[in-house]
């Protein structure tokens, strides 16, 4: 396989594909639990449901990573 550098228009391309579907999945998702959450008014739910919301992701990634490697 030839190292192609920094300059690859492909991988680069591929980059700001995968940031775009970043982006469109996160906004109505974290509009979705923002949206009742806020209308509850209670500070400690809140904290209770962002704190695993958050957390979903890098979990995900670790497991992920544990299951390639």
């Amino acid at each position: 396989m030839r190292e192609h550098g920094l300059a690859d228009t492909r991988l680069v391309r591929s980059a700001r594909l995968v940031v775009v579907g970043l982006v469109l999945h996160d906004v109505p998702e974290e509009r979705a639990m923002a949206v009742p959450a806020i209308a509850a008014r209670n500070p400690q739910f809140l904290i209770g449901a962002a704190i695993p919301s958050a957390l979903a992701e890098p979990a995900g990634a670790v497991i992920g990573l544990l299951a390639v490697s």
